[in-house]
């Protein structure tokens, strides 16, 4: 899978998780950080919801709770954490 088409499916899945639609995926810059910023609006229960949905569709593991915050702060930096898992 390219890099491209994983970005894609990452922002499709924040966007189908978290029941965003008035959010297209284009709007949703890779390195955009998604806990802060007015866009997404996202809390501490999206992160574990996203967490849920990451680890099932691109099946990784998410063991350490204090680091998925590092691994969510971005499409890239999810991107990043499951291209080291596979």
């Amino acid at each position: 899978m390219s890099r491209a088409k994983l970005c894609e499916d990452i922002k499709n899945n924040i966007i189908t998780t978290l029941k965003i639609p008035d959010v297209d995926p284009a709007q949703i810059d890779d390195d955009l950080v998604l806990f802060e910023n007015d866009l997404l609006n996202l809390d501490s229960l999206d992160a574990l919801e996203l967490v849920m949905a990451i680890q099932q569709q691109f099946s990784v593991v998410i063991s350490d709770q204090n680091h998925a915050f590092n691994i969510l702060k971005s499409v890239n930096t999810i991107a990043d954490f499951i291209e080291e898992q596979r």
